[in-house]
């Protein structure tokens, strides 16, 4: 009860939440629980595998105050084979544990969530020899996949979205090319139990093409999906707002004459919602980052856009803060070093900028997914190619309170505007479909974690080791010369810790005859920097 009466206390604007029924809300409160606990710092983080290549996709703060994020790595080192690749970190951006699943082409994960049984749900698309389907797994705090199944038809459906449901089951969207009624593809939209089982699916769409990029289920029990839909050669918002069974309560286009569309859809503190983008039509630059204030019918309160008149600059995520402000995050052209930067953007109630940063180094960044942390402060995960070995990484950044990083931001001179979107009311079909598939997935763990920051004085992962290893391959006791002073750790291909001392003299011996064959990793603590060398123990 002390948690629940803080939250409250602190987030005042959450007690609309009151009307949801008792489980969800109890649910809702464990999910803000990163938002109320002791301060951390800002920090960066690369994941992959070497040389392979590796996105992030979908950024969730766990109940502990970590995170855990989804995306895509390369399994064939060639850019060919991309597998789902879930990676859950302490409040530092440490790994736990990593896995990866895939089938022989290419499969994504798109989002992630913390379950009320504390286990995990990844949701995105998965690729078979003929067509590819939405794809969702379950695994438990560990990481050990206790189940995962497929939805589509016989062509394409591309998974976006999911939220966690009332009643402990799932909703999730995207588009499909299997079930559409006139169009080339439509909003998907699949409700299932706690299991993954189909309770039932809705597609909308007109006579073009209809794009969902994100679902969340509402105070009331029902669901917004935003996405974007083709009309006469140009992309215009689309927002859907169903009843908890799916039936459409009212939708809207939102013309802007050019190409524009939602990336995410967020129910605000008074019932209305916060629609992010990216505007072709409105704005300084060629292409600026929008928010849309809208009431709980859907129409517009306010409409802004945020970018500079030299280039590009898009909104992919967005959340209200504590103090009733909002905050987005995304990527930018036009404040990029080099390609483009991940982008920041703090503003008030009324969409009034207070902070603006890009952070990225001198090659390409972007920004997919934000969420708020439990100091109050930020994280987003994307990708980098600026730093390590400059192939495309997996990137997640931790932020304060405002806006500050551990290195590579600086503060930007966002321009805003104003988007005179003309409110429309399509003429929706509305079909269902779906088959609920069996699948046979691989998977792989461990990844490689490294520090951009690390010339800033924060810890980094350096390839040439300080200390010498002998021998290696090891079958019993292992020497370690050079680690006077450094805490020492042996981890598994997991990333578990099995052994730890600190080394007070040069020299080390660790017996190893008592662990069994594999790959591990011996990681030398000193000072500032941490040094890493794998170990190959053969009995």
């Amino acid at each position: 009860m002390a948690i629940t009466t803080k939250i409250i206390l602190k987030f005042p604007h959450l007690e609309y939440k009151l009307k949801m029924n008792v489980n969800y809300f109890i649910f809702f409160l464990f999910n803000l629980t990163c938002v109320t606990l002791n301060a951390q710092g800002p920090f960066q983080r690369m994941y992959n595998r070497g040389v392979q290549l590796s996105v992030g996709y979908g950024l969730h703060c766990t109940r502990d105050g970590g995170f855990i994020f989804t995306g895509t790595i390369d399994s064939s080192g060639m850019g060919t084979n991309m597998d789902v690749f879930l990676v859950r970190t302490n409040q530092n951006g440490d790994t736990l544990w990593t896995r990866s699943y895939g089938r022989p082409k290419n499969d994504a994960g798109e989002a992630v969530l913390e379950t009320s049984d504390s286990g995990f749900v990844v949701f995105g698309t998965s690729f078979n020899t003929i067509d590819r389907d939405f794809y969702l797994a379950k695994v438990d705090k560990n990481g050990n996949l206790l189940w995962n199944k497929t939805y589509g038809g016989t062509n394409d459906e591309v998974g976006r979205s999911i939220c966690q449901t009332s009643d402990g089951g799932f909703a999730f969207t995207g588009m499909t090319y299997s079930y559409t009624k006139n169009g080339d593809c439509d909003y998907y939209i699949v409700k299932t139990n706690s299991s993954g089982d189909t309770l039932w699916t809705k597609t909308f769409g007109n006579d073009d093409v209809s794009q969902a990029n994100m679902i969340r289920q509402t105070a009331d029990g029902g669901y917004i999906i935003g996405g974007s839909q083709m009309e006469v050669n140009f992309y215009h918002p689309f927002l859907v707002k169903t009843n908890s069974v799916g039936a459409i309560q009212w939708q809207k286009v939102f013309d802007g004459k050019i190409h524009d569309y939602i990336y995410d859809v967020i129910q605000t503190k008074e019932g209305g919602y916060m629609v992010a983008g990216q505007t072709n039509s409105f704005g300084a630059g060629a292409i600026d980052a929008y928010l849309m204030k809208l009431k709980p019918n859907g129409d517009t309160s306010w409409v802004k856009t945020y970018g500079h008149s030299s280039s590009a600059d898009l909104a992919k995520s967005v959340s209200e803060t504590a103090d009733g402000g909002y905050i987005f995050g995304g990527f930018t052209y036009s404040f990029g070093v080099g390609g483009s930067d991940m982008y920041i953007t703090k503003t008030d109630s009324s969409g009034v900028v207070q902070w603006s940063k890009a952070v990225g180094g001198p090659n390409t960044e972007t920004g997919n997914s934000l969420t708020l942390t439990k100091d109050g402060g930020y994280a987003m995960i994307g990708y980098t190619s600026s730093f390590g070995n400059k192939k495309q990484s997996a990137y997640l950044i931790k932020l304060d309170v405002n806006g500050n990083s551990s290195c590579q931001g600086k503060s930007v001179g966002t321009i805003t505007g104003v988007a005179p979107f003309d409110i429309k009311s399509p003429n929706t079909f509305e079909n269902r479909g779906g088959i609920l598939k069996s699948l046979t997935m691989s998977e792989n763990r461990g990844c490689v974690i490294f520090d951009p920051c690390a010339s800033s004085g924060l810890p980094s992962l350096k390839e040439v080791p300080l200390f010498h290893v002998f021998p290696n391959p090891v079958n019993s006791a292992i020497n370690i010369e050079g680690v006077a002073q450094s805490e020492i750790t042996i981890l598994d291909m997991l990333g578990k810790v099995i052994y730890t001392t600190k080394a007070n003299d040069s020299d080390l011996q660790i017996n190893c005859a008592g662990y069994p064959e594999g790959i591990y990793f011996i990681k030398a603590l000193k000072g500032n920097e941490i040094f890493t060398q794998k170990i190959v123990i053969r009995h």
